[in-house]
């Protein structure tokens, strides 16, 4: 039976009340509320989440529960949800993380009769649908729902061959906000690589370190800036006095506002072994950085190895370095920054609204 139709859909003229219900990293709710938010078939989206977004959203209603512990949250965050529902008109539900959060939300609309997004991401779609038991769920989950967005289009070919209809297969843009669209401004720039992350083993911000200290084997000085922090920080620390770069590579720690530190580099590393599509390095793009990164998620749709970017494999450090050095000889950063600059629009809000647009009005049959 089809989904949309058992929900009890059929058609309406005015915009509609949805329901967001997900637990992404702090830092990123905003990017992932925002665009659902604004469209333009979307009156008022309510929010259940464990605290607000880090920035106000239009027609944004917060339902708020105080956060303890995995379990007690998912209880919490399950009567939230089941309260909305029963006390507002919810025309559909949208959601992320289907391990654990997603799975909530996804059983929410079971239970209510309502079309639901149910959007992939790096950790859930590269380890829990691949490689975990969580993935006999995750499949049937996603061949029963009204709509599945994914990063990228290695990730849309994958739910194709799993015989979901493409038509339900939406690649949803990431997107950042219209101020890291700057003009770049390339003299004086304090750090020539910034990388923004967690510092956690799959980030392997190790490997920049290390391709820090070969450069300067061949008397090249490169300033590294690491905005982050997490559990690997003092062995990067140690490693960078080890090799004898402590001077070169710059601990900023955890930053509210990333941009700045964006408006002083030249190059954006991405060294992880494992990703969805980075926010970070979205952000990196948007303010005209060149992209040096692993290959490891949906970043191919976006970066075109030697055109506005570069690739290097997983642990290749040496390799790292050589693109480092080429990238920084003034007539080829001048070409790929420019070929960067071209393709950034991408990410823009509006793009993302209109793809939000565009799915709402499929599953909500909006005349």
């Amino acid at each position: 039976m089809d989904f949309m139709k058992s929900a009890g859909i059929d058609g309406i003229k005015q915009p509609v009340q949805g329901l967001w219900l997900a637990r992404h990293r702090d830092a990123n709710a905003w990017y992932h509320i925002y665009p659902v938010a604004q469209s333009e078939y979307v009156s008022l989206l309510h929010v259940v989440r464990h605290k607000k977004a880090s920035q106000d959203i239009p027609k944004v209603k917060y339902h708020l529960y105080k956060s303890t512990c995995l379990v007690f949250d998912l209880l919490k965050i399950f009567i939230t949800g089941f309260k909305v529902l029963l006390k507002h008109e919810i025309r559909f539900i949208v959601t992320f993380n289907p391990v654990p959060w997603g799975s909530v939300a996804w059983i929410l609309a079971r239970l209510f009769r309502k079309p639901i997004i149910l959007g992939f991401i790096g950790a859930d779609f590269n380890y829990y649908l691949k490689n975990t038991k969580w993935k006999y769920f995750l499949v049937y989950a996603s061949r029963h729902s009204s709509i599945i967005t994914v990063t990228g289009y290695n990730m849309k070919e994958y739910f194709l061959k799993l015989g979901i209809n493409a038509e339900r297969i939406f690649v949803y843009p990431h997107c950042v906000k219209d101020e890291f669209f700057v003009d770049p401004l390339n003299e004086n720039r304090k750090y020539d690589v910034i990388t923004v992350c967690n510092l956690i083993p799959r980030k392997r911000v190790q490997d920049i370190i290390l391709a820090i200290h070969l450069l300067k084997q061949e008397a090249k000085v490169v300033n590294l800036c690491i905005v982050g922090d997490g559990q690997d920080r003092l062995m990067l620390e140690n490693l960078a006095r080890e090799k004898d770069v402590l001077d070169l590579v710059h601990f900023l720690g955890w930053q509210y506002d990333v941009l700045p530190f964006l408006k002083q580099s030249k190059i954006y590393v991405q060294a992880s072994s494992a990703e969805g599509f980075s926010i970070s390095l979205i952000e990196g793009l948007a303010a005209g950085l060149i992209p040096i990164t692993t290959k490891v998620g949906s970043e191919g749709d976006h970066i075109k190895d030697g055109y506005n970017g570069f690739f290097f494999e997983v642990g290749d450090y040496a390799g790292l370095a050589k693109l480092i050095e080429f990238s920084l000889l003034e007539e080829n950063y001048s070409r790929i920054q420019q070929n960067v600059l071209k393709e950034r629009d991408y990410f823009r809000t509006k793009n993302a609204i209109q793809i939000c647009d565009q799915i709402i009005e499929r599953i909500t049959q909006v005349k």
